[in-house]
């Protein structure tokens, strides 16, 4: 069903839906698909929460939801606004993130590789880390970005 008309809390229920159907069926393919299926105008939400739920995973599922977001950036369904602005609100809180998923920055620098931005865009959005120690954070992210390496 792809309708702007549905309601927040239907598009909560959507957006979950689909993510942890991805994280259980892992077929790229069939999360293309019902990413498509999908509102646009939900599309941010959807990568918010796929961002969110791959780094509580392993570096498997990374490179799983890297390869959807290269998939989509290539077949042009999700423009780089709407891959900022579901980044965004996880790279707010990616100092905290940190504390219990070691890795967190570097998985959040594949995955802002795999959306296609460039390292100029990086360095900006991680000028919106939440953390008193900002220069040695936005560093850490711009690293995990530059060292990711796509499949």
């Amino acid at each position: 069903m792809k309708t702007d008309e549905i309601s927040d809390e239907q598009a909560k229920r959507a957006v979950k839906s689909r993510v942890d159907e991805f994280f259980h069926v892992r077929s790229v393919a069939e999360a293309f698909a019902s990413f498509v299926s999908l509102s646009q105008t939900r599309h941010h939400q959807l990568i918010h929460s796929l961002v969110e739920k791959t780094l509580e995973k392993k570096a498997a599922d990374v490179n799983l939801t890297a390869s959807l977001f290269q998939h989509l950036v290539k077949e042009n369904i999700v423009p780089l606004d709407i891959f900022l602005k579901g980044f965004t609100p996880v790279i707010e809180q990616l100092d905290d993130t940190s504390i219990d998923v070691r890795f967190a920055y570097e998985f959040t620098g594949k995955l802002l590789k795999a959306a296609g931005l460039a390292e100029k865009e990086v360095a900006e959005l991680a000028q919106k880390i939440d953390t008193e120690m900002l220069d040695q954070a936005a560093k850490r992210l711009l690293d995990g970005f530059k060292s990711a390496a796509l499949q």
